[in-house]
């Protein structure tokens, strides 16, 4: 992992977080998990808000894990992020609450743009 964010003691999150313009490329992981480029919180505080701003970042083979970026903590936004030639992408399975998301994903030459506005995951934990 290049990035993780969490907070003090074992529920809280770090408040408005801004991860911006950054590049991030070739990274691999032998591990098991934890090998995401960027992780905004952990299980135990997927129900505290972060209010984090993740964007204009660009990934390249981001091949350390399955998730690019790994959100697991809730009313955070990901926007203009661009994935390319990897075999990660974006998870949100732990969060539940996405204040926006608009994603761009290029995989080679392919390039799709996923748009999705006020996005609700429910966990039970």
């Amino acid at each position: 992992m290049y990035l993780g964010i969490e907070g003090a003691g074992t529920t809280e999150m770090a408040q408005r977080v801004h991860v911006y313009r950054n590049y991030f490329s070739d990274q691999s992981f032998s591990g098991a998990n934890a090998g995401e480029p960027i992780r905004l919180g952990v299980s135990p505080r997927a129900l505290s808000s972060a209010h984090a701003v993740v964007e204009f970042n660009l990934f390249e083979r981001a091949n350390g894990d399955p998730e690019a970026i790994s959100v697991k903590s809730s009313d955070n936004t990901i926007r203009y992020n661009t994935i390319r030639n990897s075999l990660a992408e974006l998870c949100c399975a732990m969060a539940t609450e996405i204040g926006s998301m608009v994603i761009t994903f290029s995989m080679g030459q392919t390039v799709s743009v996923f748009t999705a506005m006020t996005m609700r995951w429910w966990t039970t934990m």
